[in-house]
């Protein structure tokens, strides 16, 4: 399967250079599709044309980011993003990967 996720321009820049090879995101429902082995397309906010594939090699969810902060220290931050309620409501999930283009 194959999923799209839009990046801001840092995190897109990070995952180019191969210094980011995790995303972390609310475990919603969109998140709960992703599945090892799976394609992902990430695009760069600021330019829709930029776009990076990745596959999907381990998922692993928790039910905070500070949780995950614990084995994934550059998750630190992450939830400045999301509200309290929606991180305590659906959990959080760090997604690993490689890069494929």
């Amino acid at each position: 399967m194959i999923h799209e996720m839009r990046l801001n321009d840092l995190p897109f820049q990070k995952i180019r250079s191969g210094l980011k090879t995790a995303e972390y995101r609310l475990f919603d429902d969109k998140r709960k599709l992703v599945k090892v082995g799976d394609t992902m397309i990430f695009s760069n906010r600021l330019n829709k044309s930029a776009k990076i594939t990745v596959q999907v090699t381990k998922i692993t969810s928790f039910n905070s980011f500070s949780d995950m902060a614990k084995i994934y220290p550059d998750a630190k931050g992450t939830e400045q993003y999301y509200s309290v309620r929606e991180e305590k409501q659906l959990g959080v999930v760090a997604i690993e990967f490689k890069m494929l283009s």
